[in-house]
């Protein structure tokens, strides 16, 4: 993960949650922000993702902080990428960025089999 900066204070814990968007799997990181990460830090970790699963990536305002901008609050950034790698992007966080505290969760409907935590990517 070159030219992603490692965690810069401690914070609260990151959720991994898989989810179904659109009937298509989608792996969501979201509380990274308290970590000390900046949006132009979550793009470029996108970037990583993008090229170390081969998947689609991109970042964008956590569901239900969209309009926080325009009233004056602060903005909460969430990293999307497409497809079940919730067990993989832990272990990243919690190896290469010095995140400790990361819970993985699957939504109502989504199973995360043994083959999909296994996945050597």
């Amino acid at each position: 993960l070159a030219g992603v900066p490692r965690a810069r204070k401690r914070g609260g814990r990151v959720v991994v949650a898989v989810r179904r968007v659109r009937n298509k799997n989608c792996t969501f990181v979201d509380g990274l922000d308290s970590w000390g990460y900046t949006e132009a830090d979550l793009r470029c970790l996108a970037t990583a993702f993008r090229s170390r699963f081969s998947a689609a990536a991109s970042v964008a305002p956590r569901k239900g902080t969209e309009d926080n901008k325009a009233l004056g609050r602060t903005v909460y950034w969430s990293v999307m990428v497409q497809g079940k790698y919730a067990a993989q992007i832990a272990a990243t966080l919690k190896t290469h960025l010095g995140v400790t505290d990361v819970a993985v969760t699957a939504a109502k409907g989504v199973t995360l089999t043994r083959f999909d935590k296994g996945a050597n990517v």
